[in-house]
């Protein structure tokens, strides 16, 4: 089931950790630029990125839907497969473990395209504070 996390917004941010397996995505309202939350999307396992912007030109860019939803292990697969994900030896062998769950995040916009897969993800907002796929609620710092 589909999960709408953000909507008519500004992707402003594309931040990748060290190892490139944790990747979080800022958000600002489209009226005064500020924060509005972020997505931080741990264990990426797919990512892909698609935008018409010119060549001069970058975030932040309109949004009109961030959402996640739960996939499993074979509906990872699936999707990897469709989309010419490689790493694996044959066609009929998983390419992940049959006990993990994945959230499968999608932003779409006029001007970008992101998907990714992940393990988990923690959403921050500015007014709600902090959300996990497990439904935990953190305060967020106004600092």
């Amino acid at each position: 089931m589909k999960n709408t996390i953000f909507s008519d917004v500004n992707l402003d941010k594309i931040s990748f950790s060290p190892t490139g397996r944790n990747i979080c995505l800022d958000f600002i309202d489209m009226r005064y630029g500020e924060f509005t939350g972020k997505i931080s999307c741990d264990a990426v396992s797919f990512f892909h990125y698609q935008t018409c912007l010119p060549n001069d030109e970058g975030l932040p860019c309109y949004v009109g839907e961030a959402s996640s939803c739960d996939i499993n292990q074979t509906g990872m697969d699936e999707f990897l497969r469709e989309n010419g994900y490689a790493f694996y030896k044959s066609v009929d062998a998983p390419i992940s473990p049959d006990d993990l769950a994945f959230v499968l995040v999608r932003i779409i916009g006029g001007e970008v395209v992101l998907t990714l897969i992940c393990e988990k993800i923690n959403v921050i907002e500015k007014e709600l504070g902090s959300r996990s796929k497990e439904g935990d609620i953190q305060k967020l710092d106004p600092s």
